[in-house]
């Protein structure tokens, strides 16, 4: 039995000598050549990534939501990419080039009459593009806005008792009133209503509307003030 530990013993060794010097020799070779295929894999990987590169979809700069003129400048933002396209209402507006500061800009951009849906996006010099932008919505519009002037009436005399006078009417929704350049209070259906205090004798007021894209109509009367 003790004889046969010894063996055993022997060959362990043996055996780990073996192992030990086929590392030695060829270990270092293979860690090497393992260590290789890993970079290479890496450097393909990476290669791969920087094709596949996301280009985030580009930022407008804040922009008026009406107008009344038929052109528009817009700016903005892109992430990533050589130049964006533009599209107003499906239909490509051009083409501008993305600065070294990551901005591009528009100039003298063509509306369409009433509602312009306008979106963007990137586009590397691969041709690959990002996806669209949000859209923003600029409505163009040289309609002037509805006024009328329910009370008082032009013409009429009022009395001490009567003021002041509480004029009142109705135009669009979202158009803002001023009388005698004081703002008039507007709800939500466009009804406006203000307190002006009259002076005696005759009083011209001047009623004026402005919606969001800047059209404008005006209404006068003149009424009187007796004590």
């Amino acid at each position: 039995m003790q004889r046969q530990t010894q063996r055993n013993l022997l060959l362990v060794a043996v055996g780990v000598i073996s192992l030990a010097l086929v590392f030695l020799f060829f270990g270092i070779k293979l860690l090497v050549n393992f260590s290789l295929f890993v970079e290479k894999k890496s450097d393909i990987a990476g290669s791969e990534l920087q094709t596949d590169s996301y280009i985030p979809p580009p930022i407008f700069d804040p922009v008026t939501e009406a107008t009344n003129s038929a052109s528009i400048d817009i700016s903005g933002t892109a992430g990533g990419g050589k130049y964006v396209i533009i599209y107003i209402n499906g239909k490509q507006g051009g083409k501008a080039d993305i600065k070294k500061n990551s901005s591009f800009s528009f100039k003298d951009l063509s509306l369409d009459q009433d509602e312009n849906n306008i979106k963007i996006k990137a586009v590397d010099q691969s041709k690959k593009e990002s996806k669209f932008s949000q859209t923003i919505q600029i409505i163009y519009t040289t309609k002037s806005p509805d006024l009328s002037i329910d009370f008082p009436t032009d013409g009429q005399t009022y009395h001490k008792s009567d003021n002041p006078v509480k004029i009142r009417g109705k135009t669009n929704p979202g158009v803002k009133v001023t009388i005698n350049d004081f703002w008039a209070v507007t709800d939500n259906d466009g009804n406006y209503t203000y307190s002006y205090q009259l002076r005696s004798g005759e009083n011209d007021l001047r009623i004026l509307a402005t919606d969001a894209a800047g059209n404008k109509i005006e209404k006068s009367l003149r009424v009187t003030y007796s004590e």
